[in-house]
């Protein structure tokens, strides 16, 4: 799962990256929607020309809302779809809501300010890479546990000044 977000990651990256780029260079907003769609007529362009594997079913069981709805009382699938739920919105809140946080800062890590969504972005796909490597050579609960602490320590001290806020955003 790691290695497989990772190649979303590099997507992530290229955005943000072309934002704050255009941003310096006081480019108008509505050519960012220009890139955004000429990339997008791309992506169904080499889409149509893909070649796809075939889907192999592993179970026949039928996949209905019925069975769907009976995953609900299950309680490690309902901790997972609820862990997973609870990262993906602190996540979007850091990339929606950094931005405008740290857009008044005027310290000494203008730069990081500057590009503050795309070395998230790097620094995610690294960690997924990172993360990868770990699960495969460490216990996962003690990976998960360890590097759970180490984004809420950066949440937490985040807060004590807007140099703590620009430096740790990112490194979250």
């Amino acid at each position: 799962m790691n290695i497989v977000e990772v190649f979303f990651g590099v997507r992530a990256i290229i955005g943000p990256f072309l934002v704050s780029y255009f941003l310096t260079k006081d480019v108008d907003w509505k050519w960012l929607y220009v890139v955004a769609a000429t990339l997008c007529v791309v992506l169904i362009i080499m889409a149509l020309f893909a070649k796809y594997p075939e889907t192999k079913k592993s179970s026949e069981e039928q996949i209905n809302i019925k069975r769907t709805l009976k995953m609900v009382k299950d309680r490690y699938a309902l901790g997972f779809s609820l862990g997973a739920f609870l990262y993906v919105s602190i996540e979007a809140a850091i990339y929606v809501w950094m931005p405008t946080l740290i857009a008044d800062y005027d310290g000494n890590f203008l730069f990081i300010v500057t590009y503050a969504l795309p070395i998230f972005f790097v620094l995610r796909a690294g960690g997924r890479f990172l993360g990868a490597w770990m699960m495969a050579n460490f216990d996962w609960t003690v990976v998960l546990t360890i590097s759970s602490f180490a984004i809420l320590l950066c949440y937490a001290f985040s807060f004590i000044n807007e140099t703590a806020t620009v430096v740790l955003l990112p490194l979250s």
